[in-house]
């Protein structure tokens, strides 16, 4: 399984991010004892079903129908390339399935609630297109997560949530617990 996180910084950028890196549902996050503070930034992404390479985005719907909240850890103050690689960088939530035209977000946190309607049929437009996109560069296969930088999905603000221990943070996809990270 590999997780590939996209970006959009002027040109489409792919981050691979090692397996060591993704917490797996219902585990703790340690916060590093470090000077500089940490956060938290949800994002949204999708579930990998099925084998394939050089997909064109008219076809890539059939190459996932599951969509999975993810939160990547990172310290406040930097976005380097090894921010990425750390043991427990990214928890990812429960995989699940919507027809729903529109995905009801709601973050919350000890610092208040956000909340979001992200419309289905642009985020689907969106993957179509990052499948197209990375499987130029790899073979997807199945069990493969792409996640979508959240200025790419429009998630809701506050994008990054500052840690602190003890915290939980929980998101909720229409009504049903998608992700809840427990920060010690």
């Amino acid at each position: 399984m590999k997780t590939l996180w996209i970006e959009n910084t002027g040109e489409r950028l792919t981050r691979l991010i090692p397996d060591s890196a993704v917490v797996s549902r219902g585990n703790p996050f340690f916060v590093p004892e470090e000077d500089a503070p940490w956060c938290a930034v949800p994002a949204i992404g999708i579930v990998i079903d099925r084998l394939g390479m050089k997909i064109a985005a008219k076809f890539a719907s059939r190459y996932y129908s599951k969509f999975i909240v993810v939160s990547h850890q990172r310290r406040a103050d930097s976005a380097t390339p090894l921010e990425w690689m750390r043991d427990g960088a990214l928890v990812a939530g429960k995989p699940f399935e919507t027809d729903a035209p529109t995905l009801s977000i709601r973050i919350s946190d000890p610092n208040g609630v956000a909340t979001a309607d992200l419309d289905t049929a642009a985020l689907r437009e969106a993957f179509d297109a990052a499948i197209a996109h990375v499987s130029e560069l790899v073979t997807l296969k199945s069990g493969d997560i792409i996640v979508l930088d959240p200025s790419l999905t429009a998630m809701p603000e506050p994008a990054a949530h500052i840690l602190t221990h003890p915290q939980n943070l929980i998101i909720n996809t229409n009504g049903e617990e998608a992700l809840k990270v427990k920060f010690r």
